[in-house]
């Protein structure tokens, strides 16, 4: 747009996959503590569903034409002309989740981008909504016989997040450990001290009859 170019994954899905991710996402408290309930609109023939972070940092709003070029395009000789797709910003949304929100292009399947359809980097996959998220490893075991499936669960895409949140844990109860350790040791160095100088008298009080338990 521009000049300006930012990365971002598009995702195309069908109208009953957006109509349910939209309505999910106008259940979050964030959407439905505003006043008046957010309204969505699936996108349309050449129209697209931008996440706020990336239209932020693009200037993008909605109504606004942007250019869509496939990735590979950028490794193309030059004056080779690259495929690409003009679209419309449907709508901006804020999902409150940074990796949507700074990378999230969302269209229809089939009624936009249509001529990426043999670009080197398209990938086709299913995404599986189970009642119990906790159930996703032992439905990825019984999806394990399919040997042309690449199953990957919530856990495994989300590793580097909870790598992080391990990381953070590992490191706060390390400074705790540490300080609590430094905190000890200084109490410690103190009392040793004030004993050492209260030699005397302590042996005073001890030849006055005072026991060792009691001083």
């Amino acid at each position: 747009m521009d000049g300006i170019f930012h990365g971002a994954v598009a995702r195309g899905v069908t109208a009953s996959t957006l109509e349910f991710m939209l309505k999910k996402l106008s259940e979050l408290p964030s959407h439905a503590n505003s006043s008046g309930s957010p309204t969505f609109e699936i996108p349309e023939q050449d129209e697209v569903i931008l996440g706020s972070s990336l239209a932020k940092q693009m200037n993008i709003y909605e109504g606004d034409y942007i250019t869509v070029l496939p990735p590979e395009s950028l490794l193309m000789a030059p004056g080779e002309n690259p495929p690409f797709s003009k679209v419309l910003v449907k709508q901006i949304i804020s999902t409150n989740i940074v990796e949507l929100d700074t990378q999230m292009l969302l269209f229809q399947r089939g009624k936009a981008l249509v001529n990426f359809s043999k670009a080197g980097s398209r990938k086709v996959g299913f995404d599986i909504w189970l009642d119990d998220p906790y159930d996703a490893t032992s439905f990825k075991d019984t999806l394990a016989g399919y040997s042309d499936l690449k199953v990957e669960t919530w856990r495994e895409r989300n590793s580097a997040v909870f790598l992080a949140l391990q990381l953070e844990k590992f490191m706060l109860g390390s400074f705790l450990g540490l300080s609590a350790l430094i905190t000890t040791f200084s109490i410690w160095s103190v009392l040793t001290l004030l004993i050492t100088q209260k030699k005397r008298e302590m042996g005073l009080l001890m030849s006055i009859g005072f026991s060792s338990r009691g001083l």
